[in-house]
């Protein structure tokens, strides 16, 4: 499976799971840029992540940055 593009990225993730329904261009472009390069398998990671971290914390909106850290340590200093 090709990795999709930019704009792809853009409306298929919505599309993908409700948890990007409402999120902002801006924020989904640059999880792309940083960590899932258009790649379904990395932004199906990214939603598990964000998922498990809603269910320990109903009250904590998710810090992007924190959730990629969580991924890829490397990440650390890049956000």
């Amino acid at each position: 499976m090709e990795p999709l593009g930019a704009d792809e990225v853009l409306t298929v993730l919505p599309a993908f799971h409700p948890l990007w329904h409402n999120t902002p261009i801006q924020t989904l472009g640059r999880l792309d840029d940083m960590w899932a390069h258009g790649n379904m398998r990395r932004w199906a990671a990214l939603t598990h992540q964000l998922q498990a971290h809603q269910r320990r914390h109903p009250d904590h909106p998710p810090d992007p940055a924190t959730l990629l850290r969580r991924l890829d340590p490397r990440l650390a200093h890049t956000t």
